[in-house]
């Protein structure tokens, strides 16, 4: 009895998966092809260049009281068109004004103006012209949010094939480069494997793909409880097409089975945990310090910096009750260290790095200093802390409680870039090795992508042959019927 329900259900739910698997297998062997498609841009990041302190004639203090700002988020020193200026944030805005360090005058659509310059450094073509510049807060098909910064510029090339690329200002950072061809496979590879048509559903649509995995999870495991107590299916030359369908679908099936469950159990796992929404991206403690409190001696200031290197940048932070600049200083080996000096002394403060991420951790997370195990610095993507956080450096901030939580704090911004703790790393490892296949990471990511691809391939292929199989087994359960109705007429 057991047996017959089970041929049963598993004949019945593979058909009712068959499109969806489809969908994913045939969208999952396009995913390698896609990295090929990235359009070419010359500097994934930019290298930082001392701050001309001789361009800088007046203090934070004086450009904020000339222009009538009289609290700032924070700030810092860019280099626009060999100009200095201040780059403010103020009155909760999310888009800085630009304030000149000479005259104090703010640039008209400095924002803008600064992306477009960025977006040309990264492109490393100057003479290439653009056809908009757009301020982007919120993500789309063009702008998913995988890619995690927000608000960005999107600067859109004179080019062929579309080029736009995507800028943080307030950080100098390229958050995404698109052309046509890329957005066209992207948007085919959100259709069609993560379902981008079912957005309207909000986070159900994570419940549906969960429930259809768990569907393909059942399939797989009662395809190999059939191989198991099923007799193996014996073909001649003059067996019917269903039979050597059959035979086909058998073997294929149980050599692949491995892969599907692969497959369905990583993305039904990953779906899973999409159910809750990721809120990281707006994970910003936000300070508002008056500028009554910002005054700086330039003098006294840029004799200290001189001590330790050239100025790179600077900002300002505040760790409990007290304000630090935030100084970034290049040393003659082009090295680049942060010191947290005391707005009031110019002291600097023992371990500020440090510090000031057990501040920022401590406040994202509610815990207290004595909950701390360790601080830790991570200057390159890996291991728990992969690519799609998109900043770095970071400073990890492990405590002893609620799983090993771990908090990663960007110290430029103040921003939380994720929480992780010991619960997300089965998700993640899951997704990483048995879904992305990164366990192969010795053939070379060609040489993943190729397994990855044979993989997909091969699903795809045995749900063909188990389509056909169906429609042969009705055809065949047809041509009986219309047999025995032949019969007993014949015998009337």
């Amino acid at each position: 009895m057991i047996q017959k329900n089970i041929y049963k259900w598993h004949r019945r739910i593979s058909i009712v998966i068959a499109i969806p698997v489809l969908m994913w297998t045939l969208s999952g062997m396009l995913h390698p092809v896609m990295s090929t498609f990235k359009p070419e841009v010359k500097n994934q990041f930019l290298p930082g260049h001392p701050i001309d302190s001789s361009k800088v004639f007046l203090s934070l203090s004086e450009v904020l009281a000339m222009n009538g700002i009289e609290t700032i988020e924070n700030f810092r020193l860019i280099t626009l068109e060999d100009n200095v200026y201040y780059q403010v944030l103020h009155d909760q805005k999310d888009i800085p004004v630009y304030i000149h360090a000479g005259d104090g005058k703010i640039l008209d659509d400095g924002d803008r103006k600064y992306a477009l310059a960025l977006s040309k450094n990264f492109l490393g073509d100057e003479k290439v012209p653009t056809t908009d510049v757009t301020l982007v807060r919120e993500f789309s098909d063009e702008y998913p949010f995988i890619n995690r910064l927000l608000p960005v510029y999107k600067v859109t090339f004179d080019r062929e094939d579309g080029l736009r690329i995507f800028v943080e200002t307030y950080g100098d950072r390229m958050a995404y480069a698109v052309n046509d061809l890329r957005h066209g496979f992207s948007r085919f590879f959100t259709t069609f494997h993560s379902w981008g048509g079912l957005k309207a559903l909000g986070t159900f649509r994570y419940v549906v793909i969960v429930v259809l995995c768990s569907l393909a999870l059942f399939v797989a495991v009662s395809g190999i409880y059939i191989y198991c107590i099923s007799n193996a299916v014996k073909v001649t030359e003059q067996s019917s097409a269903y039979i050597k369908t059959r035979k086909l679908h058998r073997v294929t099936s149980i050599v692949v089975s491995i892969t599907t469950l692969m497959f369905a159990f990583s993305g039904g796992f990953h779906a899973f945990k999409k159910i809750k929404p990721d809120n990281r991206s707006a994970s910003l403690i936000q300070t508002s310090i008056p500028a009554r409190d910002l005054q700086w001696d330039s003098l006294s200031f840029f004799t200290k910096i001189k001590e330790h290197g050239k100025l790179k940048n600077i900002s300002v932070v505040r760790i409990d009750t007290s304000l630090y600049w935030q100084t970034s200083i290049m040393d003659e080996q082009n090295k680049t260290k942060t010191l947290y000096l005391s707005i009031v002394s110019l002291a600097e403060l023992t371990n500020g790095e440090e510090e000031y991420a057990s501040f920022l951790a401590n406040q994202y997370s509610g815990n207290k200093a004595e909950d701390i195990v360790s601080i830790e610095k991570i200057t390159r993507f890996g291991g728990e802390y992969g690519f799609v956080n998109k900043r770095l450096p970071v400073m990890k901030v492990q405590y002893r409680n609620n799983g090993n939580e771990r908090y990663y704090v960007e110290p430029s911004s103040g921003k939380l870039s994720v929480r992780i703790e010991d619960k997300d790393l089965y998700e993640g490892f899951s997704f990483a090795y048995l879904h992305k296949f990164h366990f192969a990471d010795a053939l070379g990511k060609f040489g993943r992508d190729i397994l990855t691809v044979l993989a997909a391939l091969a699903n795809f292929s045995v749900v063909i042959i188990g389509l056909l199989l169906y429609f042969r087994k009705k055809n065949r359960s047809k041509t009986e019927n219309k047999k025995l109705k032949v019969e007993k007429l014949s015998e009337l």
